[in-house]
């Protein structure tokens, strides 16, 4: 939680609850999570609202603490931004999302800076589809 604080000191940013707590649960998940599900969980722990949770994660974003992938579903998910960034799979029934341990397209990436000098500063890419249980679930 230290760690978070000299984070937001570091942007000159007030240290809030709801930011500590956006940080703390980014942080700990294990895939990246839309606003109403960081909404859901920071409520538990603080009283804010939904409306503070989206200016906070554009706040977040613009300064480059966190990066956004807008999904097919219309969602942005947000994940904290690293040179490690991470890709899923998802499923079009249940939402469950599967990491994918390597990033498919940093060959691509490279090739293509190369080929035309542009410096590429990010990318999304998601791919949709059934999960093993919703293919039964189907078949059943």
């Amino acid at each position: 939680m230290e760690s978070f604080k000299q984070l937001l000191r570091e942007h000159d940013l007030k240290i809030t609850p709801a930011r500590l707590g956006i940080l703390d649960i980014l942080h700990d998940s294990t895939s990246p999570m839309n606003a109403e599900e960081i909404y859901n969980e920071v409520s538990k722990e603080t009283h804010t609202s939904l409306a503070t949770i989206y200016r906070t994660l554009g706040q977040f974003s613009e300064l480059g603490l966190l990066m956004q992938d807008n999904s097919s579903d219309g969602s942005i998910y947000y994940q904290f931004a690293t040179d490690n960034h991470s890709h899923y799979l998802k499923c079009s029934n249940c939402n469950k999302r599967i990491h994918l341990e390597n990033c498919p397209l940093s060959d691509l990436e490279e090739r293509i800076q190369k080929e035309t000098g542009f410096k590429i500063t990010g990318h999304s890419l998601e791919f949709v589809g059934l999960c093993p249980e919703c293919q039964k679930e189907l078949q059943a």
